[in-house]
């Protein structure tokens, strides 16, 4: 019974190194910290959507046939679509329901 707690210890020190060895590696590729922050940015987007979306209402059913196929301005930075909603405000709220349904 002794040799079974032994290689139990030991299968948990190694699971600690391996741990280890992969986050040195992950630290040390600039592409991993690169895709690390994307996917971050991506998720904080989604989440403060509701905060960073310019036009929240445009989100949703929303036609505004004025404005309708607008390029990007001030006011809006990434256009209007066919409906005249900003196309910013529907990626951001996108964003977060892609990440609800997963």
């Amino acid at each position: 019974m002794a040799e079974i707690v032994a290689t139990a210890g030991e299968l948990r020190v190694t699971r600690t190194r391996e741990w280890r060895k992969m986050w040195f590696r992950f630290r040390q590729s600039n592409l991993s910290l690169l895709g690390f922050g994307i996917i971050a940015a991506v998720i904080l987007a989604a989440v403060f959507a509701p905060q960073l979306a310019p036009y929240p209402h445009h989100a949703g059913i929303f036609v505004d046939f004025d404005h309708a196929l607008k390029a990007p301005s001030a006011y809006n930075w990434l256009g209007t679509d066919d409906a005249g909603r900003d196309i910013l405000s529907r990626m951001l709220f996108g964003a977060r329901i892609s990440l609800i349904l997963g």
